[in-house]
């Protein structure tokens, strides 16, 4: 996200005034930064304002020092150090302008509980990964944050958090997750007696269950209260009894026959009732393709659908098809109550390297999607240094939290701005006068 003109404006009237020789500025940046590597790609010569504006620039696209605070950040708390009460209510006010955009994690407010899935027509895009690192600095900003894994053919995302949290992987695939909490449904649904003089919230009680029993808290340790919990796919284990049922009841579970003969439709609206009072944004990680296990996650459950788009036109074509799908005025009508369904297309794992490629794929995203996007992004809505997700070879071969990794926020800032810019999104998509607006 680049920074505007009056804030440009801002951070020069602060910064310059303590960067007039190299010697201050070389001192300056080592007591903000370190031994960090940007130093050595710095040029302490030239005008001091010129040298400021050059220093923002890289400070910006350098993105986090350390998780959670920005390099720009850094500079500003340095600064505000050694300036008066009036100049440092202009740095608060600074920080509270750049906000998840430069990396000073602010307290994240939602107007409302929301439902994000995630989904892609194709694997391979970098889906999951995205869901993790959004769900990490959602809950960092002190959101009570539930991730789902719906992706029940080929459920994971524990993995992106073992490596943070031990145990986490074992702890997730021995609890029972969302195949297990359908099939308890189906069986309180033959074995239930309901006496004729119970109350609906007496029905409810007993068809439908508790929810909290198939969710596992990965983290209550996050600053300002934040949480981040998992419902997983189910229970599969280490032994390979529990995989084989897993497996077997994934496979032979008939969605279109749990919508006509087991209230599936009700169940559902109960579902999304029950993890929005519970928590402040839910993201689910959706089944790719056409199929029936994506359709609930979409069309039902969400109030965004976050699609991400790879760089090639099976996925700009199949995507752009199912956006369509997404909005027609069926879906619309079949939404009781929930309004029209919003998308937001994301370009995911973009490889920067061929220039030309990269620039074709930019026009044909942008022709392909533009109509997606949300009216109250669209002033806002960049690919380059922005939403676009970089393809980083390095996250290829260990599923790793971007966001928490001191290396990547090095080697490879705009990975993790890509992330903060698409959490800073969605943040946006749940504010009530928006979907007010939307309702209209």
């Amino acid at each position: 996200m680049r920074l505007d003109a009056k804030t440009l404006k801002e951070l020069v009237a602060i910064l310059a005034p303590f960067m007039k020789t190299e010697s201050e500025r070389r001192a300056l940046l080592h007591e903000a930064l370190g031994d960090s590597p940007l130093l050595k790609q710095i040029e302490y010569i030239g005008p001091s304002r010129s040298f400021v504006l050059n220093v923002i620039s890289q400070l910006e696209a350098f993105g986090d020092i350390e998780p959670g605070k920005s390099a720009l950040w850094a500079l500003l708390e340095v600064v505000r150090e050694q300036v008066g009460e009036d100049r440092r209510k202009r740095i608060d006010a600074l920080g509270d302008i750049l906000g998840p955009y430069a990396g000073k994690y602010v307290p994240i407010t939602l107007d409302r509980p929301m439902i994000y899935t995630f989904y892609s027509f194709k694997g391979g895009v970098g889906r999951s990964m995205a869901l993790a690192n959004v769900a990490e600095l959602l809950a960092r900003g002190g959101l009570n944050v539930l991730m789902v894994d719906w992706d029940l053919e080929a459920p994971g995302l524990e993995e992106f958090f073992e490596p943070y949290f031990e145990g986490a992987s074992d702890k997730v695939q021995a609890h029972i997750g969302v195949i297990d909490m359908l099939m308890a449904f189906k069986d309180r649904l033959l074995s239930v007696s309901i006496e004729a003089e119970a109350t609906e919230d007496e029905i409810v009680k007993q068809l439908f269950g508790n929810l909290d029993l198939f969710i596992v808290e990965i983290s209550a340790d996050y600053p300002r209260g934040g949480r981040l919990s998992l419902l997983p796919a189910g229970r599969r284990g280490k032994e390979s009894k529990y995989f084989s049922d897993y497996a077997r009841r994934v496979q032979q579970f008939d969605w279109f026959d749990f919508y006509k003969r087991w209230e599936g439709e009700r169940y559902f609206e109960w579902f999304r009732r029950q993890v929005k009072e519970q928590f402040d944004v839910i993201l689910v990680d959706s089944r790719t393709g056409v199929n029936e296990m994506s359709g609930v996650c979409t069309y039902q459950l969400a109030d965004v659908v976050v699609m991400f788009v790879a760089a090639n036109d099976q996925n700009l074509k199949g995507v752009q098809r199912m956006a369509e799908a997404f909005v027609r005025e069926s879906v619309t009508e079949a939404r009781t109550g929930k309004g029209k369904l919003q998308l937001l297309p994301v370009p995911s794992r973009v490889d920067a390297s061929e220039t030309v490629a990269l620039n074709t794929f930019k026009e044909d995203f942008l022709k392909f999607f533009s109509e997606f996007i949300p009216p109250e992004l669209r002033r806002i809505y960049t690919i380059s240094e922005g939403v676009e997700i970089p393809y980083i070879p390095l996250y290829g071969y260990k599923e790793m939290i971007a966001a928490r990794e001191q290396e990547s926020l090095n080697k490879s800032p705009q990975l993790v701005r890509a992330y903060k810019t698409l959490a800073d999104y969605l943040q946006i998509l749940a504010r009530q006068e928006n979907r007010m607006m939307r309702s209209r």
